[in-house]
């Protein structure tokens, strides 16, 4: 076990000294090498690992691209909102494969689960406009828009703004 391998598996130390010791020095080693040990701790039984290296992986922002797919499978339902949270979250910051990211994001912000449909709605917030209207998320971001929850709502408003007049550029473009 290497000494990245074994800070990776301290994330999920029940000592929470030792958990987050290793998640600041892993933060501080700003290293990409650590992306695949933390994309294969995305696979581990332990909850708590799994959450935190998927907050992990978010720090790398574009860098961690290779991730999305696991990051991506951890948004499904069948997995505690918690871990949802943490790669919806991740999803956002680090941007990149958009069709496959938004789609998972647009499933995400009609979940029963509030917290989940805030992060989704976060996320989304976090993407640029013409991808959000090339991956179809303004039905996702509409119905966002009329949640019940007031920072659902905060989240989607301002992003459909934007979407209206990025919409607006686009036909002006198209039309010109």
């Amino acid at each position: 076990m290497t000494s990245i391998d074994k800070l990776i598996s301290d994330l999920a130390s029940v000592n929470t000294r030792l958990a987050s010791e290793a998640w600041h020095t892993l933060y501080e080693l700003n290293d990409e090498r650590i992306i695949p040990p933390l994309i294969r701790a995305l696979d581990d039984p332990n909850p708590l690992l799994v959450q935190e290296a998927a907050s992990l992986l978010g720090a790398f922002g574009s860098a961690a691209i290779s991730a999305i797919p696991a990051l991506v499978k951890l948004t499904s339902p069948e997995h505690p909102k918690e871990l949802r949270t943490a790669a919806i979250s991740a999803l956002g910051v680090i941007q990149q494969m958009p069709e496959i990211s938004i789609n998972a994001l647009r499933v995400a912000i009609v979940d029963p689960s509030i917290a989940v449909r805030q992060y989704a709605a976060a996320a989304l917030s976090l993407f640029n406009p013409h991808h959000l209207l090339t991956y179809g998320a303004i039905p996702a971001l509409i119905q966002a828009s009329k949640d019940d929850d007031p920072n659902v709502r905060e989240f989607a408003a301002p992003v459909l703004a934007e979407l209206g007049k990025t919409s607006e550029e686009i036909i002006h473009f198209r039309v010109a």
